[in-house]
């Protein structure tokens, strides 16, 4: 699959809370790499299926 990470360890350091017409809704989540140690902000949706959207945190 090109472009597929495999094998690469991330952690969840912080979950956002989300609120859409004030209900709960999908958090936003911060993660970092354990091998480089760069961030991302990744927001989850769902469509006709669920994707992630993986944002560099500068």
């Amino acid at each position: 699959m090109e472009g597929a990470l495999v094998g690469v360890d991330v952690r969840i350091v912080e979950e956002i809370p989300v609120y859409y017409n004030g209900r709960p809704d999908r958090p936003k989540r911060l993660c970092e790499c354990a091998d480089c140690g760069k961030r991302f902000e990744v927001e989850e949706g769902e469509y006709h299926y669920t994707w992630w959207k993986w944002t560099v945190k500068r």
